[in-house]
C-alpha cells in the first residue's frame, strides 16, 4: 500500500527559515506549501485544507486563527497544528 504525502503549510514571516524547512519537508516526500505572509496563509487554508501546519506563533495579528477561533468552518482547519519558535 503506498503512502500518500502529507499536505503541509508552512508559514513564517522569515523567508530563510520558511523556505528552509518547506524544502526539507519536501526532500522528505511531502507536498509542502510555505507562505511569509500570514494573511495569504489563512486565504489559503480557507479554500483547501492541508494535513499539517508549521507556523510561526510571532505573528500576533492572527493568533487567534491558528489557536481555534475563527474561521467557524471547522472542516478548512488542518487536522495537526504542530508549532516552530525561533528568536
Amino acid at each position: 500500500m503506498a503512502s500518500r504525502a502529507v499536505r503541509i503549510l508552512v508559514v513564517d514571516d522569515e523567508e530563510l527559515l520558511a523556505e528552509s524547512l518547506a524544502e526539507i519537508l519536501r526532500l522528505q516526500g511531502h507536498s509542502v506549501e510555505s507562505f511569509t505572509d500570514p494573511r495569504l496563509a489563512l486565504r489559503r487554508l480557507e479554500s483547501n485544507s492541508v494535513d499539517v501546519l508549521f507556523t510561526d506563533l510571532g505573528m500576533p495579528e492572527l493568533e487567534w486563527v491558528w489557536t481555534g477561533g475563527e474561521p467557524e468552518d471547522k472542516a478548512s482547519k488542518p487536522q495537526s497544528v504542530d508549532w516552530v519558535l525561533g528568536r
